[in-house]
């Protein structure tokens, strides 16, 4: 309050200038009052924030054989490579977890997991766990095909079946006759460099291919003119696996619909969610398996529990392994060691009696004190719960194949 506020009353009445001093006093305290509730409020959203941390959003990597699925990943982890072989196919399902670097203040992913998938039509299997384990999916369409191929069509099936959204990467853009690729650079940028005749040679192809996904029963658009939240409109994203071009576009489109839409079901939580993504023999070490730790942490010398071949597996973490930063899991390179990881990640354990697990069942940790433990996903708790009943079809689709 001013000076002159107790000095100038005066027989219960204020001078003008008391009265303005007595106004900017309550002006100050109002915006002192806005200020602390300001502050209590971020402060609040902060603490929220810190309770219940966001995951890593998981991504499957979808789409048929040849469409440059893992080029378009090698390229992310840094592995171009010219002109993939045709043989060079992916025939298991393998993870790679990308650290995200926020570059902006709005970014609250800590990365983005990736699982890349077979394309050869007998391995469904493989394509329905990756489906059911994420979050969103990267459906690879090559441009230079004119219909949906077979696997595209089927990974379009799986995702509809689970309500998992997806965006269209349509592959191959450096392929179009007359196109000049300029590395790494977003789509809108690289298009408005190229001839006329380039352009509409695009332009030609992008409509074949928005009348294809009609043909499905699916709304697509350019991702530049799709804001739908609602996630009715599919976004196609073109890119280059070789050039890297629209790979930048990929990763924002993948932030922008999983912060948007996705934040409640991405919200960590202690509970372990870990599920076999692979068995794998490892030179020196035996059989390992690898997994996708969604929520939860895990010990070295944790007792775990897990569904065999043969019945129940239980056994001891013997160690607990994660690629190099931004390399697959299954990368011929040196692993990082862990005494206890979180999810998400990519992790590989190392145990005895791993041989017979299964790909597609849950891992489970067992308390002090238990000697058994029953396994979700099996034939006694998979009636009421869907990604439950998922699990289900992938083990007998499994029994069936041995």
């Amino acid at each position: 309050m001013g000076k002159g506020a107790s000095s100038s009353y005066s027989g219960g009445d204020y001078s003008l200038l008391s009265l303005i001093d007595e106004m900017n006093s309550k002006s100050a305290r109002a915006g002192r009052a806005a200020a602390e509730a300001e502050a209590f409020a971020a402060a609040k959203a902060a603490s929220i924030i810190i309770e219940n941390p966001i995951r890593a959003p998981i991504c499957s990597m979808l789409g048929h054989m040849g469409s440059g699925k893992t080029t378009l990943l090698d390229y992310m982890r840094g592995k171009v490579v010219p002109n993939p072989p045709p043989s060079n196919s992916t025939i298991t399902n393998s993870a790679t977890y990308f650290e995200m670097i926020p570059y902006h203040q709005s970014i609250r992913l800590p990365g983005l997991l990736f699982i890349d998938t077979p394309g050869q039509p007998l391995l469904t299997v493989s394509r329905s766990l990756s489906t059911a384990l994420c979050d969103i999916a990267i459906l690879v369409v090559d441009i230079n095909k004119y219909t949906l191929q077979p696997q595209t069509v089927e990974s379009i099936d799986l995702l509809h079946s689970r309500n998992k959204y997806f965006i269209v990467a349509l592959n191959h853009i450096d392929q179009i006759s007359g196109w000049k690729s300029f590395p790494n650079a977003p789509f809108r940028k690289s298009y408005h460099q190229q001839s006329s005749d380039a352009q509409k040679l695009f332009s030609s192809t992008f409509r074949k291919i928005i009348a294809e996904f009609k043909q499905y029963g699916i709304k697509a658009d350019m991702f530049l003119n799709n804001n739908d939240i609602l996630r009715q409109t599919v976004s196609i994203v073109p890119t280059s696996a070789i050039s890297g071009e629209g790979l930048s576009d990929i990763k924002s489109e993948l932030i922008k619909w999983t912060q948007k839409t996705m934040l409640n079901q991405l919200t960590y939580t202690d509970q372990l969610q870990c599920t076999v993504l692979d068995v794998k023999l490892l030179q020196g070490h035996g059989t390992a398996i690898n997994v996708v730790l969604v929520n939860g942490v895990l010990h070295v010398g944790d007792q775990i529990a897990l569904c065999g071949t043969q019945g129940q597996i239980l056994t001891s973490i013997l160690a607990l392994w994660t690629a190099l930063p931004h390399k697959e899991l299954d990368a011929k390179a040196h692993y990082i060691r862990h005494k206890e990881i979180k999810g998400v990640n990519a992790v590989k354990i190392l145990a005895k009696g791993l041989e017979d697990a299964i790909a597609g069942t849950d891992l489970q940790v067992l308390k002090r004190g238990d000697d058994s433990i029953d396994i979700i996903s099996l034939e006694q708790e998979s009636k009421d719960d869907s990604e439950d009943n998922i699990l289900k079809e992938i083990l007998e689709a499994m029994k069936a194949e041995l």
